[in-house]
């Protein structure tokens, strides 16, 4: 006759279970060190860390901002949306298409200092002149030079960690860049107490434009010199 024991069960799961845990934060920890340790991971976590920040920043007042600009609920955050969407989904097919071309961190600065110019351009002119198609062909350019980003720096994240060290860069990679997200919704929920919302947004264009013309004038200085 079959029959189970119950305690044993119990404790071979507590057995289990802990292992598991345990295992989650070592290779957590390991997939961290390895980040810092490296000098294009390290500078991939920056540029990812600083890009999200920025939309979390944006994410908080964008929405309220678009609103009052046109009136509107939810018809023409919709068509932006779908507009920005389409920019970023654009902007990956031509970058896989030829980005090759280029060198993978200087593209990361110029889309960071496009993006910034086009940030600012976009909350300037619907604060002033709410025009929906030319509101739509900023959000997507905003896209289309954004969504490289994303592409050259997964792919650098790829062709520099070793095999056994992938999984846990990426798992560590993605706590970084969401931490940033969510930090920067929370700072910008405070700052939006008596910030306007075409205020909240240039200041980030600024700060993401400033960081790609640092970016270009470290290049020129020879300070930065990353794997090709």
């Amino acid at each position: 006759k079959f029959k189970f024991n119950k305690s044993k069960i119990l404790e071979r799961g507590k057995e289990i279970v802990g292992t598991i845990k345990k295992s989650i934060w070592v290779e957590m920890r390991e997939g961290i060190v390895y980040l810092v340790r490296h000098r294009e991971i390290r500078f991939i976590i920056v540029m990812l860390f600083v890009l999200l920040a920025a939309a979390g920043s944006i994410y908080v007042t964008i929405i309220v901002f678009i609103q009052k600009a046109f009136a509107s609920v939810t018809k023409d955050l919709g068509v932006l949306a779908v507009c920005l969407g389409f920019g970023l989904f654009s902007g990956a097919v031509l970058y896989g298409k030829w980005g090759k071309n280029f060198t993978w961190y200087k593209t990361i600065f110029f889309c960071l200092l496009s993006g910034g110019v086009l940030l600012i351009i976009f909350a300037q002119f619907v604060a002033h002149n709410p025009h929906i198609l030319t509101a739509m062909f900023l959000s997507f350019l905003l896209g289309l030079v954004v969504g490289p980003i994303f592409i050259a720096a997964n792919t650098m994240v790829h062709l520099v960690s070793d095999d056994a060290m992938r999984g846990k860069v990426f798992s560590a990679l993605e706590v970084v860049i969401h931490l940033a997200f969510l930090l920067a919704m929370l700072l910008s929920s405070w700052v939006s107490g008596f910030v306007p919302p075409e205020g909240n947004l240039t200041s980030v264009g600024l700060v993401i434009a400033v960081i790609g013309v640092f970016g270009f004038w470290q290049i020129k200085k020879g300070t930065l010199a990353l794997m090709k």
